[in-house]
């Protein structure tokens, strides 16, 4: 079975940086916005094999409109701040919510 995770937060609070870490097992020291970009990784879980669908997404309000499209696809969350950054810390309150309401949840 495959499994789509979303990974939402502000812009520069190190999305791409955790992703490529977990997916590759480096880590990108270097800031390059992202637009979207999408990994895989088989992964086991109880014993099977599971395909990891990663959508690793923009950071600025320039493509919420896409999120709303990703999110709706998404099995699952990875909401990203930066401790260093209170608004980005903020930020992930209106993300969950969005998640929420577009996935039908109280």
């Amino acid at each position: 079975r495959k499994f789509t995770v979303i990974v939402l937060g502000s812009g520069g609070v190190g999305k791409s940086a955790l992703v490529v870490k977990y997916v590759c097992g480096k880590f990108v020291d270097k800031y390059d916005p992202t637009i979207e970009d999408f990994y895989q990784k088989e992964v086991s879980y109880a014993g099977l094999p599971k395909t990891l669908n990663i959508l690793d997404t923009a950071g600025t309000s320039q493509f919420s409109s896409l999120h709303d499209l990703y999110i709706k696809n998404g099995d699952g969350f990875l909401i990203v701040y930066n401790l260093a950054n209170k608004q980005s810390f903020n930020d992930i309150r209106n993300m969950r919510e969005t998640i929420l309401r577009i996935k039908g949840l109280p």
